[in-house]
């Protein structure tokens, strides 16, 4: 009997737990389905153009097509913002930070330029001539003591020469033209009582310029003035045994390596006077490294001349060279100007131009 009472409770606590069972399943059911109508009601309420009445009339407009549009503009804006160059200067604050004497902390600011190298070269272009091609070249003087006014109080000057090259790679055909006129450049710009003693011309961003090796400043020719530009300062300079002095050198794109035409070399200590004699006549080739050198003779040794600048002959492919040499010797002032390929083969043997010495020439 006692068994027969305790079966009944089982079963109808078993009764009761599935009858709870059943209505958890329905409500979790009824649940699900209700939550799955309200999502289909909410993508059909996305889909569905939003209504707006105006007036009389009723406007629609489509979400999604709203959305799109929104997300392509967006992604257009970031990417023109990320492309465009700065169109107007930016002060940005930087994250270095000073300290003053009372121990406070300074933001740094730090202006942004907007700058774009300009690659034209040679700033003319050339013409194509019956002979060859033409190019417009220039050459630049370095006067020493003599580069003092005697005319004007603190001035000091230079010469700039003009002329064109007319050069055919293929015949190995090379003529030099020099205009009648020579220009005379002014500075007030001294150190030592020396100045605009200008050694080397170079076309940089489009701008032709010319560098004192007396002073350090580097001049702008622009309409046949010298608009003083940047300083630069000297090292410290040691005696040596021997010594090799260059002025002029170039680094080749095209070749992976840099060009040396040394001005003087000797395997003696320097002094002034056995130094007028120590002219070279080799090019110097070496990596960007300088881990792999060679060295190639150009012409006949001449000891009282020496390579002051050269520039490559464009659209030779670096091949070939225009180069100034120039003298010093007890007195005797030169200047030469030769033509040859980075093998040593000569096209124009040297050449004087002037009594000065001109150290610095430039396709302008």
């Amino acid at each position: 009997m006692e068994e027969q009472t305790t079966r009944n409770k089982v079963n109808e606590e078993e009764k009761g737990k599935g009858f709870l069972k059943c209505k958890v399943l329905n409500c979790q059911k009824n649940f699900v389905q209700k939550m799955h109508q309200s999502i289909q009601d909410w993508r059909q309420a996305v889909r569905m153009p939003t209504a707006y009445r105006v007036g009389n009339s009723t406007l629609r407009i489509q979400t999604q097509f709203i959305v799109g549009v929104a997300i392509v503009g967006v992604s257009f804006l970031i990417l023109l913002y990320a492309l465009l160059p700065y169109t107007r200067n930016q002060q940005l604050v930087s994250d270095l930070y000073r300290h003053d004497e009372h121990g406070h902390q300074h933001g740094i600011e730090v202006k942004r330029y907007p700058w774009t190298y300009n690659f034209t070269y040679p700033l003319t272009r050339p013409s194509t001539t019956p002979k060859g091609l033409r190019y417009r070249i220039a050459v630049i003087s370095d006067l020493d003591v003599d580069s003092k006014d005697k005319q004007k109080n603190f001035t000091w000057f230079s010469y700039l020469k003009k002329g064109y090259l007319t050069i055919d790679i293929t015949k190995k055909y090379v003529n030099i033209e020099w205009d009648p006129d020579i220009i005379t450049l002014r500075s007030t710009l001294s150190q030592g009582g020396r100045g605009m003693e200008l050694s080397e011309l170079v076309v940089f961003n489009g701008k032709l310029l010319a560098f004192d090796d007396r002073t350090g400043v580097i001049y702008e020719i622009s309409e046949n003035s010298a608009i003083p530009w940047i300083l630069l300062t000297d090292g410290n300079g040691k005696t040596a045994k021997g010594y090799m002095i260059h002025e002029a050198a170039v680094w080749s794109d095209v070749h992976q390596q840099w060009f040396f035409l040394p001005r003087r070399a000797s395997f003696i200590t320097y002094n002034d006077k056995d130094d007028e004699k120590k002219g070279t006549n080799m090019l110097l080739k070496a990596n960007e490294d300088f881990t792999q050198l060679s060295v190639t003779n150009v012409g006949p040794l001449i000891p009282t001349h020496g390579f002051s600048s050269f520039k490559f002959v464009p659209d030779t492919s670096d091949s070939v060279i225009i180069a100034l040499k120039t003298e010093e010797n007890e007195g005797h002032i030169a200047t030469f100007i030769t033509v040859f390929t980075i093998n040593g083969e000569i096209w124009l043997p040297e050449k004087e131009i002037g009594s000065y010495k001109f150290e610095g020439i430039e396709f302008i």
